[in-house]
């Protein structure tokens, strides 16, 4: 359950009411209250054994909520019992008027997220049930701060080796960078794989967002400043594979015995937030030129006979996995790269094919239209 503006707002003119009328019974008596329960409020199971005490209301609702999602058991959140009692009074007091009608309730309050899920110390699942874990348009949130940033420590999972399925997703930090896979399910595609350019530092407390939306591409962003995007996605729609927090899934595999499950354990402190809206990409309308020398002699030395070069390959290593761009026809010396983002950093090689094969890299050229 979750507070909105609407009830909050009625619940304090209700507990205004009730200040007024005890103040005034106050007056002619002497009003006594005592809690006879441990708490004022409790997180209970099925079974009404009490899972958490709390002394605000929204707390025992977080517990509960976090229990659910946990075990997929059934919590029920439960007020405090107290006694009242008065004495010396001579007339019973005027009763409080009614309840003002309540406002209609203006339905999810869009400055709350859709789950969250943590904060966890060690690797935890969640189940695939949960609704929020399907969607073609989201963000995950994922606040964290490690004790340490060498070696692979994993934020965020729902992931299986070995399958190609549409719609896994992880997020981690290897060797101090952020590291974001999103697997496109068709065999052969290149998947949106998205490195941070923000070195992370021990002990510091980071948010790390996700977005991704089927119809702008995948986007990653460090403390609200963009990382890096792609302009593939494929939303979780398809993806049935249970939600890893702390660690990493991306090894994870059923067909194993045992079944291998989820490693690589943040060493620190990890809590998710999944929200419905995915936050704003750059659009890609911007565009490079490529400019190239054609080479005139094989690798012995020996020159290119005419018509012995039968294409120029242009190759892009960054950002994301390498991948073919174009491949052009030799007499060519130019070629404009399009569907960019601007602002992001673009690395380009490019290969020469003879009737011999093809030749070795050129050296990179980067730029950022």
């Amino acid at each position: 359950m979750k507070w909105t503006p609407a009830k909050a707002v009625i619940l304090m003119v209700v507990l205004a009411v009730v200040a007024i009328a005890l103040g005034a019974l106050a007056q002619a008596a002497e009003v006594e209250s005592i809690r006879d329960s441990q708490y004022e409020w409790e997180c209970q199971d099925a079974q009404e054994n009490t899972i958490s005490g709390h002394t605000r209301q929204d707390k025992a609702f977080q517990s509960c909520y976090n229990q659910a999602l946990a075990t997929g058991s059934l919590f029920y959140v439960v007020g405090g019992r107290f006694r009242v009692t008065a004495s010396g009074a001579t007339s019973p007091p005027p009763e409080p008027p009614p309840d003002p009608t309540p406002e209609p309730d203006p339905g999810p309050n869009p400055e709350t997220p859709q789950v969250t899920f943590g904060p966890v110390t060690a690797i935890t699942q969640y189940p695939n049930t949960i609704s929020a874990l399907k969607q073609d348009a989201f963000r995950w949130e994922i606040t964290f701060t490690l004790n340490s940033t060498a070696g692979i420590h994993g934020l965020a999972s729902r992931d299986e080796s070995g399958t190609t399925d549409e719609g896994h997703l992880s997020l981690w930090v290897e060797s101090g960078v952020l590291t974001l896979r999103h697997q496109s399910g068709s065999p052969g595609a290149v998947d949106a794989k998205i490195l941070g350019t923000t070195p992370i530092v021990a002990g510091t407390e980071y948010v790390a967002t996700v977005s991704v939306d089927v119809a702008a591409g995948t986007g990653l962003f460090l403390d609200g400043a963009l990382e890096g995007s792609d302009p593939q996605a494929w939303g979780t729609t398809g993806n049935d594979l249970p939600l890893t927090v702390g660690g990493l899934c991306t090894s994870c595999k059923d067909t194993t015995t045992p079944p291998t499950g989820p490693n690589r354990p943040a060493d620190g402190v990890v809590y998710m937030e999944i929200w419905d809206d995915p936050l704003l990409l750059p659009t890609a309308d911007a565009s490079i030129e490529l400019r190239w020398t054609n080479p005139t002699h094989n690798t012995d030395d020996t020159p290119l006979e005419p018509g012995e070069l039968t294409a120029i390959r242009l190759y892009q290593t960054n950002p994301g996995a390498r991948k073919q761009v174009a491949g052009v026809d030799p007499d060519q010396a130019a070629h404009e790269v399009t569907g960019l983002f601007a602002g992001v950093s673009y690395c380009f090689v490019a290969t020469a094919v003879s009737i011999n094969g093809a030749s070795d890299d050129s050296n990179t050229a980067c730029k950022v239209p």
